[in-house]
């Protein structure tokens, strides 16, 4: 037995026989209809799958600003049993972010959010944050990740301040939950409404939610991590967390990439496609999404669950790639690498567990 096999686990040999069965999506596509540069990828997934110990994936390929392909491998469960399908409902993790940007640019469009005001000035009641400068945090430092913030507060711990909001760059998902409740405020309806009023149901992104459905005891899939051989206990959220709580499918998420695409949203927000703060010299944010060169990505990670989106605006192209496992990334990264046509440089991030 070579070094390789000696790594994978009885779970993830459990793991391969679910993903050598590949689900209706992925077989009813012709290789003649895929893109060359993707067609080694389509190959190698179900061994990628295997080694990583992955059972399952979906993947949406944009191009021209229209979605081209949904792809789909494997299944939800160790056994092969349920086959993953475009109508897999996985949790998106940090992908949220860009769901809950798009509910924050129709507030701005309807002339109800300055993203230079102070967000505390829009709240009908004071935010529960103990924090002498939650006052100057506006929807830009939320958006750019320059409030200061580190990513979570400690566990029952007041939240940390690491900076100056406006001075460096630090990713903070409790931004997005305050600018979540900023929102509330101006519209005066729960996130549950005001994502589904301003989002999902004008994108037609119908089974996706930041709650969780009775539905998705049917079609959602459970996250794993490898050398398991049980899923984790599945999250189902009660309340809205516009920063990792989205359940959604990568058919339904490619609709938001759309969205991102469409030539006139480009031309009247262009703030969200032009890098507004540093990170090194590679990578970049805009106003809500990651930068790298010509090319937006955000990555996700949740329990058992691993994510990743990317937009080329000036190509029309866009991907999303949603896993059911911790060890999912590896694999991401090979579709994202072969779609965008490049050693896409977010990989090398160091927040981005491979």
């Amino acid at each position: 037995m070579g070094p390789l096999m000696e790594k994978i686990s009885r779970r993830s040999l459990l793991a391969a026989s679910a993903s050598v069965a590949i689900s209706p999506a992925y077989s009813a596509v012709s290789p003649v209809d895929i893109p060359r540069r993707v067609r080694r990828p389509l190959d190698d997934t179900s061994y990628w799958m295997h080694a990583a110990g992955t059972p399952g994936m979906s993947i949406a390929l944009v191009e021209g600003g229209k979605t081209r392909e949904i792809l789909s491998f494997g299944s939800s469960d160790l056994e092969g049993k349920q086959a993953i399908t475009d109508q897999t409902i996985f949790q998106a993790a940090s992908l949220s972010k860009q769901a809950l940007l798009y509910a924050v640019i129709k507030t701005i469009d309807a002339g109800k959010l300055d993203i230079e005001r102070p967000l505390a000035q829009y709240l009908d009641k004071p935010y529960r944050m103990d924090d002498a400068e939650l006052g100057n945090i506006t929807a830009r430092h939320v958006l750019t990740h320059t409030t200061g913030w580190p990513n979570w507060p400690a566990d029952n711990k007041p939240i940390k301040r690491e900076h100056p909001p406006g001075t460096k760059w630090g990713y903070s998902g409790a931004g997005f939950v305050y600018l979540q409740t900023v929102l509330e405020s101006i519209w005066g309806e729960s996130a549950t409404h005001y994502t589904r009023r301003l989002v999902f149901d004008p994108l037609g992104m119908n089974h996706s939610s930041f709650v969780w459905l009775d539905a998705y005891d049917q079609t959602a899939t459970k996250g794993f991590d490898p050398g398991e051989d049980k899923p984790l206990n599945q999250w189902q959220p009660k309340e809205v967390n516009g920063a990792a709580s989205l359940h959604t499918t990568a058919k339904e998420y490619a609709l938001l990439l759309e969205a991102y695409l469409n030539k006139d949203f480009i031309r009247v927000h262009p703030g969200v496609f032009r890098q507004q703060v540093k990170i090194d010299d590679h990578l970049g944010w805009t106003l809500g999404w990651g930068a790298a060169d010509n090319a937006l990505w955000q990555w996700g990670h949740n329990d058992g669950f691993k994510a990743f989106s990317a937009l080329v605006p000036s190509r029309g192209l866009g991907i999303v790639t949603l896993t059911n496992c911790a060890s999912g990334q590896r694999i991401n990264r090979e579709w994202i690498n072969a779609w965008l046509g490049r050693d896409f440089p977010a990989f090398y991030f160091n927040r981005i567990e491979l």
